[in-house]
């Protein structure tokens, strides 16, 4: 049997252990003298401290869009999508993972997990983020006559979105 006290202690001489380590911008997680520790944090090289939105959500969408995007730049060859192109795309992945249909809660007032582990929370939530990207599309593509000529070359930089950086 553990105490108390002694999980106490251990966990502070952990904490003191790990607060020196910093997610460096090459991904790697080094100490306070710039020895690596970790080439890669964690498996999938995300940082943790800016995956959290700042309206308690578990996900930042816009900032893991934005890593999307610098990681697969859309060049000029690229097609940008439509909003109705987005959402297809969305119902297509979402389909492809078991998530035809969303209940959200069960008889006892549980969340409902799709085939693929998802709550119904966090796919309403990804559903929204796109929903507000492709109204963002939508509002650009208007025709504007001021703005007609220009118009290919503007919107891949301010909503442009490509298929690679969707998926």
């Amino acid at each position: 049997m553990v105490k108390t006290a002694d999980t106490g202690y251990m966990s502070r001489r952990l904490m003191k252990a790990l607060e020196d380590l910093f997610l460096h911008y090459d991904y790697t997680v080094r100490d306070t003298n710039g020895g690596i520790v970790q080439f890669c944090y964690g498996d999938d090289g995300m940082d943790p401290a800016g995956m959290e939105g700042k309206n308690g959500k578990p996900l930042n969408f816009d900032r893991l869009f934005l890593r999307s995007k610098a990681i697969c730049p859309s060049d000029g060859d690229d097609v940008i999508l439509s909003s109705s192109d987005m959402r297809k795309i969305l119902h297509e992945k979402l389909s492809e993972v078991g998530v035809s249909k969303l209940e959200e809660k069960d008889t006892s007032g549980n969340d409902i997990m799709s085939e693929a582990g998802f709550s119904a929370d966090f796919i309403k939530s990804l559903q929204s983020f796109v929903e507000e990207n492709t109204k963002l599309t939508e509002t650009i593509t208007e025709d504007d006559p001021k703005h007609l000529k220009n118009r290919n070359n503007f919107i891949p930089r301010i909503s442009g979105i490509s298929r690679r950086q969707l998926e």
